[in-house]
């Protein structure tokens, strides 16, 4: 909010969502968002995985080897929007 507000006031453009996906660009990209087209660079993760803000629970779960502390049903539970 604080950077929107600091951006309308210089004349910036700037992009209406607060998250994206990341890890599935591995060259430069555009935005596209509320006929803005705003110039990304890339995100690929050198695994190759995807992390989706709205799946985070798919991120964490998928990955093979992992030391968790908590049980990954209990920690959906607590994570539902």
């Amino acid at each position: 909010d604080i950077y929107r507000e600091a951006a309308k006031q210089a004349g910036i453009n700037y992009p209406s969502t607060n998250y994206k996906t990341e890890g599935e660009h591995r060259d430069v990209w555009s935005l596209e968002d509320n006929d803005q087209c705003f110039k990304m660079g890339a995100d690929a993760f050198i695994d190759g995985r995807l992390f989706d803000p709205d799946k985070i629970m798919d991120y964490l779960s998928g990955f093979e080897v992992h030391n968790m502390k908590v049980d990954l049903k209990e920690l959906k539970k607590l994570n539902k929007s």
